[in-house]
């Protein structure tokens, strides 16, 4: 393979591996915020035949300049489960873009950057048999109160199978105890293939890790490397089946240990990268799009707190730049929030004044934006053009002239319906920031009337498409629970929703409750078969099944202690 010359900035692991397969390497660690890549390149006299990026979550990196490079760039996605809200912007400004995540793949693609899966990677660890280690069923990580699910699941492992647990430990420290342990259950955030399923399996521990779907078979073979998990209740029968199969839980262990050192070792990752990088098509820039790019980018940080970057840059970033779609959604943003009404009514008279439909997203934006700052009339008349647009067959659905919940709701649906459902990892405000999708919307319309079921059901709905939404939903469905007791359908969902976040007792009883509800109405037949339906494992009726025997006998043995 011909030599190259390798910039990668925040490499982690990756430059051994490269300067081991025989290229020249700079690694840059740059400190958290904007660096002008070109200039930095020029004041090392380095000139990179590729330049590789990797993400990280906490210091993160923005590179400008990069249009002067000549050579090929890509950009490693880390944490696009919790960053997508600005990568979608940003690795426009690159030729390629990888993730850590398969079921992304197709949201960074559709920005028009070839797109493709890069999973995370093990670590290069002795063997240890499980005769010298010490722990048995043990996780390492922080509880905090937003990660209500990681409590209750170490909670619950606690009590069950006497689990134990530790945070906050130094990165050598937690290898090293994970050496000790033979049963590592693992818990996502927001349903990724997340560095913990890499780590206990380098550590030759037996990973137990929720089905997160997609790419996860690729990376280990269930039953024969790991073991998956879709509730509490498959976790207790997987993690139970080890305990009581050891012989068979430290082979299990081994093979994952062993797929580690065959397949998923920074030097894996290395080649793939080089080999990826020498497919990317030769693509021409399109006049503008690295600057919109580039505008957007800094956009989205800084109203999302990460950057620190005054209103009227952004905005003579913003304002020269072809007036998009997504270049008047954020315009409308940064007017509503920090530039006040005469620049939002600006905004909303040129866009009125557009000839032809005008995207509902754009709409929508000007819209919330006019109703953050109270200009109840200026908003209307922003849905009222969206009525315009849709013609009077296709607009008689919607509301006319809804109150401003009503609005929040109207446009919640249309969002909905155009796909802009949520944008997670983004730390929106009410009280700072102008809805931009349904969930905004609909968080809106339970600010102005918290008591509204049909924004809370519909809410709780859209959550139910994402990942890692569950702890959310879980309140939600237990408000609408409260307010409707006789709803079995709903009480149904909340006891499997309570079992898929570890909450076993809370579960069951949701359980029982629900039959009985049904029950009472003469519809038990539905609830079995509705049951069948959501949990096709059998585990939950399985459990009911047990817990209506128990009663029977303690119910019996109190009445035999009666004579």
């Amino acid at each position: 393979m011909e030599r190259l010359r390798i910039c990668l900035v925040s490499p982690y692991a990756l430059q051994k591996p490269l300067e081991a397969l025989g290229h020249e390497v700079l690694a840059l660690h740059p400190k958290p915020g904007i660096l002008d890549i070109a200039a930095e390149l020029a004041r090392k006299r380095f000139a990179p035949d590729l330049l590789v990026q990797v993400e990280t979550l906490g210091p993160r990196v923005v590179l400008t300049g990069l249009p002067a490079l000549r050579c090929p760039k890509l950009f490693w996605s880390v944490d696009t489960h919790l960053n997508l809200f600005w990568h979608r912007h940003y690795i426009r400004l690159f030729d390629g873009a990888l993730t850590t995540q398969p079921h992304l793949v197709e949201e960074l693609a559709a920005q028009g950057v070839p797109a493709f899966w890069l999973p995370w990677h093990g670590l290069e660890r002795a063997w240890r048999p499980w005769g010298s280690r010490d722990l048995g069923v043990h996780f390492i990580g922080r509880m905090t109160e937003h990660r209500p699910a990681r409590t209750w699941m170490i909670q619950h492992l606690t009590a069950r199978f006497d689990a134990s647990h530790q945070a906050d430990l130094s990165y050598a420290d937690m290898l090293d105890t994970y050496d000790r342990a033979r049963i590592a259950p693992n818990e996502a955030i927001c349903g990724e293939i997340n560095f913990r399923l890499f780590e206990t399996a380098s550590c030759g521990c037996a990973a137990v890790t929720p089905d997160t779907g997609p790419g996860l078979a690729e990376l280990f073979a269930p039953e024969r490397e790991m073991l998956v998990f879709t509730d509490v209740l498959e976790l207790d029968e997987r993690i139970g089946f080890l305990l009581r199969n050891p012989t068979k839980a430290e082979r299990m262990a081994r093979a994952g240990w062993e797929r580690v050192q065959i397949c998923h070792l920074p030097q894996h990752r290395a080649a793939r990268l080089l080999e990826l990088a020498a497919g990317l098509p030769a693509g021409t820039r399109e006049p503008g799009r690295d600057e919109e790019a580039m505008a957007l980018t800094l956009h989205t940080l800084a109203r999302d707190g990460i950057l620190n970057l005054r209103a009227d840059v952004l905005n003579a970033l913003l304002a020269p730049l072809e007036q998009t779609p997504a270049v008047l959604q954020a315009r409308f943003q940064l007017a509503a929030e920090h530039l006040g009404p005469a620049a939002v009514r600006a905004l909303a008279g040129i866009v009125l004044a557009k000839a032809g439909a005008v995207e509902p997203e754009v709409l929508c934006a000007g819209s919330m934006a006019a109703e953050f700052l109270g200009e109840h009339e200026l908003a209307l008349s922003l849905w009222h053009r969206r009525l315009l647009d849709m013609g009077k067959q296709d607009a008689a659905r919607l509301p006319k002239s809804p109150d401003p919940a009503g609005l929040a709701k109207a446009w919640a649906a249309e969002l909905t319906r155009l796909g802009h459902c949520m944008e997670p990892g983004f730390r929106f405000a009410l009280e700072r920031h102008t809805p931009s999708t349904a969930h905004h919307c609909l968080l809106l319309a339970l600010k102005h009337d918290v008591r509204d079921l049909e924004a809370t059901r519909n809410l709780e709905m859209l959550l139910g498409r994402e990942r890692g939404t569950e702890a959310s939903r879980l309140s939600l469905l237990s408000h609408l629970c409260l307010h409707q007791p006789r709803d079995w359908r709903l009480g149904l969902r909340l006891a499997l929703l309570n079992l898929k976040v570890h909450r076993h007792g809370p579960g069951l009883e949701e359980l029982c409750a629900a039959q009985a509800a049904a029950r009472s109405q003469g519809s038990e037949d539905r609830f079995l078969r509705m049951l069948a339906g959501l949990d096709s494992s059998g585990r939950a009726l399985k459990l009911l099944l047990t817990a209506q025997a128990a009663g029977s006998r303690e119910l019996q043995g109190n009445k035999a202690d009666c004579f």
